[in-house]
């Protein structure tokens, strides 16, 4: 790429690509979508396997509650059958009743109380074992996102950067080479691709003819056919 043209035109195209480069990175930038799909994933499950041993231990707590206020009643019954205080056998009978009942509600709730700590021991498990995960990969997406950021400003300056070369470098090109150069870029991206050592269009992969190759190591203008960028080779490869 001896010509003074071509020369400039390629400076022209590095700054090009460098900012397609950036334009890229930035468009794909994200603290990973995989795992933002793994948090939300994560977070279905905690709802519904967490939410599963939530409901299970509050109902053991109102059992445990209703339990508790039977047993509270059944003393204070005992305590008037006992007392003295109960003269009327009427009285008496219904207070009786009253800690039959009682003691059958307790019986029952021992019984259910019995069988959700059976379930309650493997339903803590599992959902420990999802809020731990989920812990862990919220601080996992937290950092990437603090990257991310980072990366963003990054790219931010370089793409301003680059923004301030163009002008000089666009303004030394030929108007007629820069305005076909302009016609392509804005079709692709860059303007220009280079001719690999496959004998290859680097910016679409098309196989370049032997007509095509001479032409540019004569450091001449040629396109690609496919893509219609302006072809050209390395120092090291002419």
């Amino acid at each position: 790429m001896a010509s003074n043209e071509l020369q400039r035109l390629w400076k022209l195209h590095q700054i090009d690509a460098g900012l397609a480069e950036v334009r890229a990175r930035a468009a794909a930038l994200s603290p990973g979508r995989e795992l933002m799909a793994e948090v939300k994933r994560l977070e279905e499950q905690d709802e519904t396997i967490g939410g599963a041993y939530r409901k299970l231990r509050a109902e053991l707590t109102d059992l445990e509650l209703a339990k508790k206020s039977a047993e509270d009643k059944i003393k204070a019954t005992n305590d008037d059958l006992y007392s003295g205080r109960l003269v009327i056998a009427r009285e008496a009978q219904d207070k009786q009743r009253e800690l039959e009942m009682l003691t059958r509600q307790i019986e029952k709730a021992e019984h259910k109380i019995g069988q959700l700590r059976a379930q309650i021991v493997p339903a803590e498990k599992e959902a420990n074992t999802i809020t731990d995960q989920l812990t862990a990969k919220k601080k996992e997406l937290a950092i990437g996102k603090k990257k991310a950021l980072e990366t963003r400003g990054e790219l931010e300056a370089r793409f301003a950067q680059l923004n301030e070369l163009r002008p000089n470098a666009a303004k030394i090109v030929p108007p007629a080479l820069l305005a076909r150069y302009e016609v392509v870029r804005k079709s692709h991206g860059t303007g220009m691709a280079l001719i690999t050592k496959k004998q290859t269009c680097e910016g679409c992969g098309m196989s370049l003819p032997e007509k095509t190759i001479i032409t540019a190591k004569d450091d001449k203008l040629v396109t690609c056919q496919s893509c219609h960028r302006i072809l050209y080779f390395t120092a090291g490869l002419v």
